[in-house]
């Protein structure tokens, strides 16, 4: 800083420059020309911005910086002569080679580095140029190079330091940041003219004389600055980074330099999940899937977990990730980054009382947006890229993300862009609507055809379509929708006032963190009693219906916010809804099978990290990444994800994880007690059957469940474990299954569904079944048939959708349950005739509320609601509220005008020995009929069942219509 080091002095960059030619003709480098023909005062200006940053980093006291012992070693320091008069070129003294360094001096060797001829030493240029006096007399500066910058920043010096201050988007102190040093895309000549190559080598450790990060052969094509250590900002926002260049493979005369092509700051980012339901949910081997854009890209799959526990009050490591109702779980692109931000700073998330909530690290250089390239072209210093199935105007969504390249089928090619990063350019003008321009060099045809990544969620906000799927590749949640920031708000963040609605607001101070009371925002904390309505399966009541979301935020029909709106709109739905079936499970309660396999087992032995079951006979690992589910015992209802299995035993805990497995939702330890039964597979409440061979067949009997012969539909319900997903389509890779059922008048099967696929609800409708298809006694028979019971591509984790693969396929054909719907239910009360003392003894209903509804009281008191022509009128009795309807309108109806009659017609022998057994004579005839008949009394036998309509006339009169008759036996 200036002559003599005592202020900022701009006169060195002025012209005329030395020379950049040292003693004996050797070319060594270019002076600086940025500054040609600009004003003093920007020179000025400049080095006073400089020296300011260095303060504020606390690298600088008063003009000058604070430099580190042994910096500046190896470095290459060039001596000049200051002319007699400024208007001279300075002539040079020599290049020579700094062995040491500290704040105050800097040590050099004497000869020159570029001859070693002894008159060019230092000692003799000097006395050539100041005489013998030089050592008291001279006047000198200098000029320290090792480093230099053009299209990429390139070391020519072995074991070269160099620093770099960096400012965060959002100029503020303490946030914390992971540094990436990106390397360039191809071989040197695609990037500096005459350079023969580069090491793959960095001194990234930040210290001087640290050890080395080797990339070799271009794999990562990065290196992480201090193994991934977050640096935190200082005032102004300013970081700063020291990186060496590698200890060989750097020769300026062989044309070998270090290239640099970037440097990202990659701040933490957050995905929040929230479980609104009232049951735990575990999300263990659960995959998350972006799949706007062209492509879908797996971001993460949820594996283990460390968090503080607050019983054992330690941290711990989880194989079975549980978010509790009301709860949170963060996916996060770097654990180290998100404990440094949110947590402790000391890398380790669960360490403290503090960091409870279950944190997973995504595939960071996986999480974003993928689209393919349609084209490119150069421009400038830069290339424009055009997207494939991307209409849209770039300007609007994209602005200064990160861009990453993918081209992993040329991987090893050292010209290819894969892992290559760069940005999206704010530049103004833009071709079309689907292209943006980035500033990169090199081979840019080599990218058409080729993929890329927009790294994260664009700041524009919108719709995002972020698919999460459960240990079968279920779809849980589809299209995921998030608030818009601008470019400069960093460190803002969005929530949603109600996390079931859309409304999003702005929060300057952002609600995350370890505790569950720092992670609710700041709406949800004021609706702590607010409970959510998740509903996972069919309606088994209209009254169900009052807990559903409205649209406005924390309101539901009949459950809050306005109650009369709620009591209007189900008072309405009752007229035209309801809810009437019959569940017919696969392995157990009254049903025979024939064929296929049941997914469940009892507890032969067990440990606390395995189980040993009784039958088994499974294949190797075949039920890896499924769950166990206890069904009986201490442990019924817990489940516990299974590392890997072999022929009768399942692991449900890593080798390399010391604690043991806990189970979801009650964090148990694995305890059961033998004879225990237990179900594999999804972990739902009822079991499964299952096949693993194309055209394998079962048949499934269940006895006395149907009462009414009828018409009714069928559904058959199992598992959607291979369907994939991107935003523009949806691949059902799912086993096909034909659906036959038994006709009970032919004695053959009737087929109702050809190749029926489970679809995302795990079901598929397969078709009506007629009153020939119910037994007399009820009961029904099917015959299910599996086909492309396939098992491929299970073991790719890439999430990619559309690559040609055909889809992923589990190789496992399910089925769980069937449903027969509607079938009229038997025994419900007509709240028409219902005595007081009976409606008394229905769910919620006190005897006073009973009154109220028989005497048809409304709520001003007076009698005008009977007869109640729909369930909805309930609403309108005094004292009636939608908790109550919903507790008992499932078992109530408004008529009895539906009967069954049943007629049994016998033809008996005579048998004598009735005759005067009272010992008065003769039965009478009322006695006679009274008495038990003996089966060998009985000739023949004819039962038949009628389904009849009564049809009020008059006060008097009712008119019966038949509606069906069957044949009993």
């Amino acid at each position: 800083m200036g002559q003599r080091g005592t202020r900022t002095d701009a006169t060195m960059f002025a012209k005329p420059v030395p020379h950049s030619i040292v003693p004996g003709n050797k070319p060594y480098l270019t002076w600086p020309n940025s500054f040609e023909n600009r004003p003093k005062s920007d020179f000025e200006k400049y080095l006073g911005d400089t020296l300011d940053v260095l303060k504020k980093l606390g690298m600088a006291h008063q003009y000058r910086p604070i430099l580190k012992n042994n910096y500046f070693k190896n470095s290459l320091i060039m001596f000049y002569a200051w002319p007699e008069t400024r208007d001279d070129n300075p002539p040079s003294i020599g290049c020579f080679k700094i062995i040491e360094s500290d704040d105050e001096s800097i040590t050099f060797e004497k000869k020159n580095y570029f001859d070693n001829n002894s008159a060019y030493n230092f000692d003799e240029i000097m006395k050539t140029t100041f005489t013998n006096d030089w050592t008291i007399d001279y006047d000198l500066s200098f000029t320290i190079n090792s480093w230099a910058n053009s299209h990429f920043p390139v070391a020519w010096q072995p074991e070269a330091n160099q620093t770099y201050m960096l400012r965060s988007r959002q100029p503020r102190a303490g946030k914390y940041f992971k540094m990436i040093i990106g390397r360039p895309p191809f071989w040197p000549e695609y990037t500096e003219n005459g350079l023969d190559g580069y090491p793959d080598e960095l001194g990234v450790s930040g210290k001087i004389g640290g050890p080395y990060t080797l990339d070799e052969n271009f794999k990562n094509r990065m290196w992480v600055y201090n193994e991934g250590t977050p640096i935190v900002t200082k005032s102004g926002g300013w970081l700063s980074i020291l990186i060496t260049s590698a200890k060989n493979g750097i020769s300026r005369q062989q044309k070998k330099g270090q290239l640099i092509g970037y440097i990202r700051m990659v701040a933490p980012e957050v995905v929040e999940m929230y479980n609104a339901s009232a049951t735990p949910v575990s999300l263990a081997n659960w995959r998350v899937i972006c799949n706007t854009g062209s492509l879908a890209t797996q971001i993460g799959r949820i594996r283990s977990t460390s968090y503080y526990d607050q019983k054992l009050r330690r941290s711990i490591t989880d194989d079975n990730p549980v978010v509790q109702p009301r709860g949170h779980f963060y996916l996060v692109n770097d654990t180290k980054l998100f404990d440094a931000t949110y947590g402790n700073t000391d890398g380790e998330w669960g360490s403290t009382a503090d960091e409870q909530v279950p944190v997973f690290q995504m595939d960071e250089d996986n999480w974003g947006v993928s689209y393919k390239i349609k084209d490119t072209k150069a421009i400038g210093n830069g290339i424009y890229i055009s997207l494939d199935n991307f209409n849209f105007n770039t300007r609007e969504i994209f602005g200064n993300e990160t861009v990453k390249f993918l081209d992993p089928d040329n991987a090893d090619d050292p010209k290819s862009w894969n892992n290559v990063f760069a940005y999206v350019s704010g530049m103004a003008m833009y071709p079309t609507d689907n292209e943006f321009f980035t500033y990169y060099y090199g081979d840019y045809k080599e990218l058409k055809g080729a993929n890329l990544m927009i790294l994260g969620l664009p700041h524009s906000g919108g719709i995002v379509s972020l698919t999460l799927k459960n240990e079968y590749d279920q779809v849980c949640a589809r299209t995921v929708d998030y608030g818009k920031v601008e470019i400069d708000e960093f460190g803002v963040t969005t929530e949603k006032v109600d996390p079931t609605k859309n409304t999003w607001v702005k929060r300057k101070k952002h609600s995350l963190g370890g505790t569950e009371n720092k992670a609710e925002n700041k709406a949800m904390q004021t609706h702590k009693n607010d409970k959510f309505f998740i509903k996972n399966g069919p309606y088994c009541s209209i009254g169900e219906a009052r807990n559903i979301s409205t649209g406005n935020d924390f309101e539901r029909l009949g459950g809050s916010g306005d109650i009369s709106k709620g009591v209007a709109a189900l008072h309405s739905l009752s007229k035209y809804m309801s809810s009437s079936h019959v569940r017919l499970e696969s392995c157990i309660g009254d049903v025979t099978r024939v064929g296929w396999n049941k997914a469940y087992d009892e507890v032969a032995n067990s440990s606390l990290r395995s189980l040993q079951a009784k039958s088994g006979g499974w294949k190797l690992n075949k039920w890896a990444g499924q769950t166990l589910r206890f069904l009986t015992g201490p442990l019924r209802g817990e489940k516990y994800p299974i590392i890997s299995n072999s022929k009768n035993i399942l692991i449900l805990a890593q080798n390399d994880v010391k604690d043991i497995p806990r189970s979801a939702p009650n964090r148990k330890a694995l305890k059961p007690i033998t004879g225990d039964k237990f179900s594999i597979g999804p972990g739902y409440s009822t079991p499964m059957c299952y096949t693993r061979k194309s055209g394998e067949s079962a048949t499934w009997t269940w006895e006395n469940v149907i009462s009414f012969p009828g018409t009714y539909d069928l559904y058959i319900h199992g598992l959607n474990d291979a369907i994939d997903t991107t935003e523009f389509l949806e691949e059902n890779n799912n086993a096909s299954i034909d659906v036959e059922v038994w006709n009970y008048k032919t004695r053959e099967f009737n087929m109702l569904k050809k190749r029926g696929k489970y679809v995302k609800h795990d079901s598929f409708n397969a078709g009506q079944i007629k009153p020939e298809n119910i037994s007399d006694n009820g009961d029904v028979k099917i015959r299910l048939t599996a086909h492309d019971v396939i098992e491929r591509n299970t073991e790719d984790m890439s999430g990619k959708a559309l690559v040609g693969s055909g889809g992923k396929q589990s190789g496992i054909a399910w089925f769980n349950y069937a449903v027969v719907t509607p079938v009229p239910v038997v025994g419900r009360v007509n709240i028409n005739v219902a005595s007081p003392r009976l409606l008394a003894s229905l769910p919620g209903i006190d005897s006073k509320l009973a009154k109220n509804i028989y005497e048809g009281l409304d709520r001003m008191g007076k009698k005008t609601l009977k007869p109640y022509q729909h369930l909805g009128s309930l609403f309108k009795v005094k004292g009636m509220t939608p908790d109550i309807f919903e507790r008992c309108v499932n078992i109530l109806a408004l008529d009895s005008t539906f009967f069954t009659v049943k007629i049994e017609a016998q033809i008996l022998k005579d048998n004598p020995s009735l005759e005067k057994s009272n010992g008065r004579g003769m039965l009478s005839k009322s006695e006679y009929y009274q008495q038990d008949i003996k089966p060998d009394g009985i000739l023949a036998s004819r039962t038949k069942r009628f389904v009849i309509n009564a049809i009020k006339k008059d006060d008097d009169h009712l008119k019966f219509v038949e509606l069906e008759n069957n044949s009993i036996r």
